[in-house]
């Protein structure tokens, strides 16, 4: 998952949930994911939109590899719904708990890359532990709290990179705000989605993420937390062909970046509340 974070305050610091009296919810996200098979790179897409009394906002995702980040359309996703959105299904995945992982000792952070994408400030960042980076997230205005460390353990610890956005607010009188798509193109060995939670992560009734995946084979979806890998539950609503991979992708990711050869889409909702127990989403071809 993303993890969410006030910067205003200590007291604004969140995680799909309120330590005070600022809350911030992801009201609806949606993530377009184009795997090139043959480059093994993935080019994850993601538009979402908070709902928040707060005036700035933070936010943290981690990847596999330094990316390459950029600012993409998001109006391409309204395109992708109706074209690839399929029906809603009647019903939400079942509930599932989860948990948080250990804590860490002292150690150093790099800042690989500072930016400026989409009117959010960048910043990607390694770390050699998770005290150490998110000590750097407080002091660089990331209000961090014990469970986001451990949260950020198990990225560290499998030398993930974490990528750090900060943004404005809606202003006066706005409680919803919805950021621009931002495109992170990195290297990994197979197509995958930051699915886990921090372990104090509220599950909002009506939350929704839609994720298409565009590949070169119909996809099936699991959750794997290490040991036990496990169907996802969230709904196909639509699984296919892709006629025209240009026109499908415009806006989403640029024509010289399109994988080569034939390309399908497959549409999944998820609207569980609570998630795996430590679990990250992966993707492969369907049986």
């Amino acid at each position: 998952m993303t993890i969410i974070l006030g910067f205003l305050s200590a007291a604004q610091a969140v995680a799909c949930m309120a330590l005070s009296n600022s809350p911030v919810k992801i009201q609806r996200e949606e993530t377009a994911i184009v795997w090139d098979d043959q480059k093994k790179i993935e080019h994850f897409i993601r538009k979402v939109d908070f709902k928040t009394s707060a005036k700035d906002l933070g936010f943290l995702v981690p990847v596999p590899a330094k990316p390459e980040i950029a600012e993409a359309d998001g109006k391409a996703f309204e395109r992708l719904q109706k074209e690839f959105g399929g029906p809603e299904p009647l019903s939400a995945a079942a509930p599932q708990t989860r948990s948080a992982g250990a804590g860490a000792n002292a150690g150093t952070v790099t800042v690989l890359e500072e930016k400026r994408v989409a009117g959010l400030d960048v910043a990607v960042l390694e770390a050699s532990n998770a005290k150490a980076l998110a000590d750097w997230l407080s002091k660089n205005g990331y209000p961090s709290r014990p469970a986001a460390e451990k949260w950020l353990e198990s990225y560290v610890k499998a030398q993930f990179k974490i990528v750090a956005f900060k943004y404005a607010g809606g202003g006066p009188g706005s409680d919803v705000i919805a950021s621009k798509a931002v495109r992170l193109s990195f290297a990994a060995p197979y197509p995958f989605y930051p699915y886990k939670e921090p372990s104090d992560a509220e599950s909002p009734l009506g939350r929704q993420l839609r994720v298409y995946l565009f590949a070169p084979r119909v996809a099936h979806a699991y959750t794997y937390n290490g040991t036990s890998r496990v169907e996802w539950t969230a709904a196909t609503t639509f699984s296919g062909e892709v006629s025209n991979p240009t026109l499908a992708l415009a806006g989403i990711l640029p024509p010289a970046q399109i994988p080569s050869g034939a390309l399908t889409v497959t549409s999944f909702l998820d609207g569980s509340l609570k998630r795996p127990d430590n679990a990250e989403l992966f993707f492969e071809r369907a049986p």
